[in-house]
């Protein structure tokens, strides 16, 4: 069974389910197997780190030579070196944002900017090289602002704008914090996988390689189901298996007092549970990614992140499609709502979105991405219906930094009224993003 991104076409490619891989200097490194690939978010730590091992080999760049090409090299080997004697991999992914709005509301500021640090740990535990590989995955994260406001908080506070202009993209008090801490076993090929331990709801469920903040669009609409009632980064499990090749099933319990920013509260007994069925059902290629549809049930928790603190339940729909026979052009549509009560922070949303993946707009590059997508959102029924329209053009400035340029335009912010007399203050404005990203 082939994990998706198996090539480097596509825009971000995940770790291959294959065994080795040979990188520019040095004996073949051992590559895992752990990597279930219902689970695509980029932002998922396995994802993530596979990617930072596939980045290393891609040559392709507007300027060929970077001057931290040296650097970029001695970390691959020692990396390769580390994991070839002890199984453990280490990697390091580094994103910027800074974003400037055309309007904003009175005494609010317009511009800002944030840096977001991944470091990722994984060390294979029993069954090295093998379908069945047993790892340790550890994420320790870091955002810090610049100035008076990050672009995910411009997007709130200063536009008010519920689908938020630059999702993830705050500061963190304190600074660091260990994001993820889990167990994972199994792969693709073995037909089944499990995580134990310290897991991110929301990079497990309904995710897409093609929808994320720190390689594609920029929106909390765009690239999160928070209609969804999401609890926080917290202890849980979470375990799938392919029924077929283009077949999988995933169920998750997470705890329902989940926060980042401490070990929530297992004492309670209360969890967030949801179960998903992962298909594809036109690929066009051996990368095809999944469409997935999503039950949720909460019984209510601690208000943060996507939660109201309300019991309820739901459910979202992501259909994603290959429309070109080389699978370069990718169509996303998304609809999730909250059905039986108010426990997610928005009650409706929905989403179409194309990601074409190579298009040569600069004829010498490769491994770039342009995108456009739009977005609705109904938040509740006190509130007016927002609608988003975003578009992207990612590409290699150098060998190991990838510039984004983006836009969005947002109609009727449905937090930008008078709270009184409910007049609106901001009926339209305009994000322009510049966003960088490196790995080692």
């Amino acid at each position: 069974m082939l994990a998706e991104g198996e090539v480097p076409e596509g825009p971000d490619p995940e770790e291959p389910d294959t065994a080795e891989s040979q990188t520019s200097e040095g004996p073949p490194a051992a590559r895992t197997r752990a990597v279930p690939p219902i689970i695509s978010d980029p932002s998922d730590p396995s994802r993530l780190l596979g990617e930072i091992v596939q980045r290393e080999t891609e040559r392709n760049a507007l300027i060929p030579r970077s001057p931290i090409n040296d650097l970029s090299e001695a970390t691959t080997r020692l990396s390769n070196g580390l994991y070839n004697d002890t199984g453990v991999r280490l990697g390091l992914n580094i994103n910027h944002a800074s974003q400037d709005l055309s309007v904003a509301l009175p005494n609010q500021p317009t511009g800002g900017s944030t840096t977001d640090l991944d470091f990722i740990l994984s060390w294979d535990v029993v069954n090295r090289g093998t379908p069945t590989v047993g790892k340790i995955y550890a994420h320790l994260e870091g955002r810090w602002d610049y100035g008076t406001r990050g672009p995910q908080n411009l997007g709130f506070q200063s536009l008010g704008s519920a689908i938020g202009t630059a999702n993830a993209f705050s500061g963190y008090e304190p600074t660091f914090l260990l994001r993820n801490l889990y167990w994972q076993q199994g792969s693709s090929e073995a037909g089944w996988f499990y995580r134990i331990g310290r897991i991110t709801t929301d990079a497990i469920l309904g995710t897409s390689k093609y929808l994320s903040p720190v390689t594609t669009f920029l929106s909390n609409a765009s690239t999160g189901f928070f209609a969804n009632a999401y609890p926080d980064t917290g202890y849980g499990v979470v375990a799938g298996a392919w029924i077929t090749d283009r077949l999988g099933v995933m169920a998750l319990a997470s705890d329902a007092y989940g926060n980042r920013f401490t070990d929530g509260d297992l004492s309670r007994m209360t969890f967030y549970t949801a179960g998903e069925i992962a298909f594809k059902q036109w690929p066009l290629t051996e990368n095809a990614g999944y469409s997935k549809i999503t039950i949720w049930n909460n019984p209510g928790g601690l208000p943060i992140n996507a939660m109201t603190g309300r019991s309820g339940w739901g459910m979202s729909v992501k259909l994603e499609q290959e429309l070109t026979t080389d699978g370069r052009l990718i169509g996303i549509g998304r609809w999730s709502k909250s059905l039986g009560g108010s426990a997610a922070i928005w009650d409706e949303q929905a989403s179409a979105h194309l990601v074409y993946n190579n298009p040569r707009l600069l004829r010498i590059l490769k491994d770039d991405a342009i995108g456009v997508g739009f977005n609705w959102l109904k938040v509740n029924e006190e509130t007016r219906d927002e609608y988003d329209i975003e578009v992207f053009y990612r590409f290699p400035l150098f060998q190991n930094l990838d510039v984004t340029l983006a836009y969005q335009y947002d109609i009727q912010p449905a937090n930008a009224v008078t709270p009184i007399l409910k007049r609106s203050i901001i009926d339209d404005g305009s994000a322009f993003t510049l966003r960088l990203r490196t790995t080692f």
